[in-house]
């Protein structure tokens, strides 16, 4: 194996345990603001989850693929957070359960979206810096 592929496969364990890391900062967040997308609550998560990633790009000194590791964090995030929506409410029958989902699918979904738009746009920047 290379070094360059063990240093991905690294990058990647590392995503995925800062991403459970995000899941449950996060999701304690939105389930104290009970997912109310309309609170100021839900605007200081999409600070928090927004800033999380970044908090890993000390990692570029010891030449880790700091984007690999942010990207890796926010989708393990989502999934966990998504399959948390889905097993909370899961009731069959009960209709109130399915708005439910909806409103924790479009809340995570706008938080994970913000922090990979962040994630990204902060790797631009920093390739157009460091190009010049």
């Amino acid at each position: 194996m290379s070094d360059k592929t063990k240093q991905n496969l690294i990058s990647v364990l590392i995503g995925l345990g800062a991403g459970v890391f995000m899941c449950l900062l996060v999701l304690n967040m939105m389930i104290a603001c009970f997912f109310d997308m309309a609170s100021i609550s839900y605007d200081l998560i999409l600070m928090a989850a927004a800033a999380v990633p970044l908090c890993l790009s000390f990692l570029k000194k010891w030449e880790w693929n700091v984007l690999l590791i942010q990207i890796v964090m926010i989708v393990t995030s989502f999934v966990i957070t998504m399959i948390y929506g889905f097993y909370v409410t899961y009731a069959g029958s009960i209709s109130q359960y399915s708005v439910f989902w909806v409103q924790v699918a479009k809340a995570s979904a706008l938080v994970h979206g913000v922090s990979l738009a962040v994630s990204l746009v902060s790797a631009g920047w920093h390739h157009h810096t460091e190009k010049k």
